[in-house]
């Protein structure tokens, strides 16, 4: 019976440190995006000096520039027809592309609801209008440090400080999974 006593007491042991490994040790704060290298020195310097141990990453991600109107090509003599066409309804700013079977850009836009009511035009006049995101890729820049809720006042202070400053908590054992 002894073995037995054994068995059961080593699976309690088990059963007990995997609960406790499924406890986050510590909260963790993410102050980003900072769109350069330099905004985000600045205030990891401003957290040692607090006497936080703040760990700065980056990456690239891809974002969206901006977003075009195009009409796909179809051919030379389309394109002269549906050029005719804009004229027409006076509309005249265009690129015709012969590169590419003469397809017809009608316009990039930075705000999507501008470049939607130029697409609702050309489909109102019958076209097979495309809008279509065109993405840049843009390195950001974040913190990540362990915190206790004592500093909080002073990481709002230094959020309120930079501009586009976000705060989030996480666990500090799913910031370490990244």
């Amino acid at each position: 019976h002894e073995g037995q006593e054994t068995a059961s007491e080593n699976a309690a042991v088990l059963a007990q440190t995997e609960q406790t490994d499924l406890r986050p040790a510590h909260d963790c704060k993410e102050l980003w995006t900072f769109d350069e290298f330099v905004a985000a020195e600045t205030v990891s310097d401003r957290l040692v000096y607090m006497g936080l141990m703040p760990m700065q990453r980056s990456e690239d991600n891809r974002v969206v520039d901006d977003y075009w109107v195009y009409l796909p090509g179809k051919g030379r003599q389309y394109s002269r027809d549906v050029i005719q066409q804009l004229k027409a309804k006076n509309i005249s700013d265009y690129y015709v592309y012969d590169s590419d079977d003469y397809l017809i850009s009608l316009g990039t836009f930075r705000r999507i609801d501008l470049a939607e009511k130029q697409l609702a035009l050309l489909r109102q006049m019958g076209f097979d209008a495309v809008l279509e995101k065109r993405y840049k890729t843009r390195e950001e820049h974040w913190l990540e440090m362990p915190v206790e809720e004592k500093y909080d006042v002073q990481l709002e202070n230094i959020a309120m400080d930079t501009p586009r400053l976000q705060i989030n908590t996480d666990s500090c054992m799913s910031l370490a999974a990244r």
